[in-house]
């Protein structure tokens, strides 16, 4: 990667909250059997002690779906068999957090946890929104969880 193709830093959505990505975002929603794969966020990152997906800001020229696969090699040490299924972009302005909805035949768990994460976890989808989940999956959850359930 050139210097300068990172997307790694903070732009303001709509809203004039920040928003991680200067390119766009992107994050994995693995699914199996009912469950989905939830990564808590470490405290020293934004909205660290929070439940969301592997993920982050993409490179510049990067699809989503790289990016997003990118992400969560970096995160947690490896990349299961999966099947990608679809995807949901949720804009917020001229900003874009793409989830990439992908199936894995079993429950992959990672090699190693990078420090932006503190904990994994296989979640039944009925109880995702019972937990302190980061607010932008917070807010896509209701579609995310309509794309599982078609």
């Amino acid at each position: 990667m050139l210097f300068g193709d990172s997307g790694d830093g903070f732009v303001a959505g709509a809203d004039g909250t920040p928003r991680w990505g200067r390119h766009g975002a992107a994050g994995v929603l693995l699914v199996h059997d009912g469950h989905v794969f939830l990564a808590e966020r470490a405290r020293m990152t934004h909205n660290g002690g929070t439940w969301a997906l592997p993920g982050g800001a993409l490179h510049r020229d990067e699809t989503p779906e790289e990016g997003a696969l990118r992400e969560l090699v970096e995160e947690l040490g490896s990349l299961p068999e999966h099947r990608v299924i679809t995807s949901y972009a949720a804009v917020d302005g001229t900003w874009t957090y793409t989830t990439v909805i992908a199936e894995v035949d079993s429950r992959w768990e990672p090699t190693r946890l990078s420090w932006e994460t503190a904990a994994t976890r296989w979640v039944p989808v009925e109880e995702v929104e019972t937990m302190a989940l980061h607010p932008g999956f917070r807010s896509a959850w209701p579609v995310l969880r309509e794309l599982l359930a078609g």
